[in-house]
């Protein structure tokens, strides 16, 4: 294993309280019912999202007032607690990276408020809600990322769909977006708890990858 690929919002920017109080301001206009997070993690935001039956012509309008909202409060949204230090550790021996439905500029701001910036190597930023393999397979060829070598850490149903579709390995992480009772039975390929449990994973992907390099 030598990249991985974080997803940002739940994974990295602790911003489901965020993204709900700028939905429940908008979202009345789309016929979504008002959110809370217990509600969020038991159906997760794109099952929510679908039962609103938001029509595909005003899918990106929708998207787009949900990335403007966060851009004028992305200095209030928090890192996950013990993330920092997380970041910090996998950077010294993984190429880690980015991949997210978020705008480059919220990115951007965020990682560079909490000092982040430098340990990736790359964004790419803007990929469709509901078409994230498609960004994935973009990513895998622009980056020239070989997959057996590559891992997704994602916290939604819709991140494991999206990467066992474009053939990449995934971890699905259940402090973000989505409870683990949606997450285990999609099969991701890794799982984890905490933060300090992803860790400790990814150290073991680290210690395989010394061994195999004294064969």
């Amino acid at each position: 294993m030598k990249n991985i690929v974080f997803d940002f919002d739940g994974v990295l920017a602790d911003s489901l309280d965020t993204i709900i109080e700028i939905t429940n301001r908008v979202g009345g206009e789309y016929g979504l019912p008002r959110l809370d997070r217990g509600g969020v993690r038991a159906m997760g935001l794109t099952g929510l999202m679908r039962m609103s039956k938001i029509s595909t012509l005003r899918l990106p309008f929708f998207v787009r007032k949900i990335r403007l909202g966060l851009a004028e409060m992305m200095g209030q949204v928090p890192l996950h607690q013990g993330m920092a230090s997380v970041v910090s550790e996998l950077a010294r021996y993984f190429n880690l990276g980015i991949l997210t439905s978020n705008s480059q500029d919220n990115v951007n701001r965020f990682l560079e408020h909490h000092s982040l910036r430098r340990h990736f190597s790359y964004l790419f930023c803007g990929s469709s809600l509901f078409a994230k393999h498609e960004s994935a397979v973009e990513l895998i060829k622009a980056k020239g990322l070989d997959r057996s070598e590559s891992i997704y850490v994602g916290d939604e149903v819709r991140d494991i769909v999206a990467m066992k579709k474009a053939g990449l390995p995934i971890m699905a992480v259940s402090w973000g977006f989505e409870s683990e009772e949606l997450l285990r039975p999609h099969g991701p390929d890794f799982f984890a708890r905490t933060p300090e449990e992803f860790l400790e994973i990814a150290q073991g992907w680290r210690a395989a990858n010394e061994s195999a390099a004294l064969r």
